[in-house]
């Protein structure tokens, strides 16, 4: 075997989806060459020739935090979506990123509606977003600012009898995670998009 094949940096998951403004945690591990002794360990983007430490990079300011191989991003901004990867720096000029990386999608919430969507003419709004969050978050539902009681949830979406002129809102739970994600859950706090359905209902009850 190759020394340069004894390199080798490991990543749980290759691709996650985290909701903007919450914190998201990418975990790596990773194993080098006998003779070498690690210096330095940081995560950076994948951008040609550049290798920079995220923590000295201006747009993430008092966001990123290493917790020994572990990346933690706070407050998620929809720009910070694009591939890392974990770096190891050597004592004898070794340097190694962990290829291909982690791709983070950074996704807000849109509600979107599918009047007449089943066969019985329910209507069905939908909490959409541009990746698949993981199982430990859940989707709730208000109406006019008031969770929802009334009708049948299932998964991210609400299924309703009819609609008027009405204001639903969609919003996201996380069950487990990072310290920070935990007070968001316990002080009811949520990421979420308003829909207004006055135009829905002119169109459908006029």
């Amino acid at each position: 075997v190759s020394e340069s094949a004894c390199w080798n940096v490991a990543y749980p998951s290759r691709r996650v989806c985290a909701l903007e403004g919450s914190t998201v945690e990418i975990s790596s591990s990773y194993s080098h060459p006998s003779g070498f002794t690690v210096t330095k360990t940081f995560w950076h983007l994948v951008q040609p020739g550049d290798f920079r430490n995220l923590q000295e990079e201006d747009r993430f300011a008092g966001r990123v935090e290493y917790e020994e191989n572990k990346l933690r991003i706070k407050e998620l901004k929809r720009s910070d979506s694009g591939q890392y990867q974990f770096r190891i720096i050597t004592d004898k000029e070794g340097k190694f990123s962990g290829s291909p990386g982690v791709i983070l999608t950074v996704t807000d919430l849109q509600v979107t509606s599918h009047p007449d969507a089943t066969a019985d003419g329910k209507v069905i709004l939908s909490c959409a977003t541009r990746c698949t969050l993981s199982e430990k978050h859940t989707f709730i539902w208000y109406k006019n600012g008031r969770r929802v009681t009334e009708g049948f949830t299932k998964a991210n979406k609400l299924y309703l009898d009819s609609i008027g002129s009405e204001e639903f809102s969609c919003a996201v739970e996380e069950t487990e995670g990072p310290e920070e994600n935990d007070v968001l859950q316990k002080s009811m706090i949520f990421i979420s998009l308003l829909l207004i359905l006055a135009l829905i209902g002119v169109l459908f009850f006029r």
